[in-house]
């Protein structure tokens, strides 16, 4: 039997069997004596399983890669008065070519000579919207320059899994941050006002 890799429709049933993998990841072979059931695989796990019966007939698919946006955070976006052009620029250059979880997948020369513009005037976008809290910076560098990740309140690429579990990992990280900051924060307020009442 013939197998290849399909584009993936996202269910809760598949989601839950193959975890969060990327489209390439997954690979698919109609199940061994049926016309209309799909078993998968992934580098995890690699044994063939079975996901939900589909019908095998002509599919709609989107044009070309896609992105899910916010409207609410696009909006508050637009009507900022102070972002520059540049950056605006650079933003949608983000949004044109985000990768998986929401990575950039260029690095920060690449970005500049794919868009037309100076390394220099680039990599001081991006570090505009990442002051802004539009970009996150990775650990790791990505050929010259860092990574940048973009936030997943203005828009996500991946599934919806992955975003409610970065979201919860967001989450925790800020928690833990509060956590440490708020008791000094509650014991130099205390030790001011022993001070102001001697």
């Amino acid at each position: 039997m013939r197998t290849g890799k399909l584009r993936r429709e996202y269910t809760q049933e598949d989601d839950s069997l193959l975890g969060e993998c990327q489209d390439d990841d997954i690979e698919y072979r109609l199940r061994p004596g049926t016309t209309n059931q799909l078993e998968a695989r992934t580098p995890e796990r690699p044994t063939w399983q079975a996901v939900l019966p589909v019908s095998l007939g002509k599919r709609k698919r989107w044009p070309a890669k896609y992105v899910t946006g916010f409207q609410p955070h696009l909006l508050a976006i637009a009507v900022l008065p102070t972002l520059p052009a540049v950056q605006y620029r650079v933003l949608f250059a983000v949004l044109g070519l985000l990768e998986w979880d929401n990575w950039v997948g260029l690095s920060q020369t690449k970005l500049a000579k794919t868009i037309g513009m100076h390394p220099r005037v680039v990599s001081k976008a991006l570090a505009g919207l990442e002051s802004r809290g539009f970009l996150e910076r990775g650990a790791a560098q990505l050929g010259q320059g860092y990574a940048y990740r973009l936030r997943r309140h203005i828009a996500w690429k991946g599934t919806v899994t992955a975003w409610w579990k970065h979201h919860r990992e967001a989450e925790a990280r800020q928690q833990a941050m509060a956590d440490r900051v708020m008791p000094e924060m509650w014991s130099r307020s205390q030790g001011s006002q022993e001070e102001a009442g001697h």
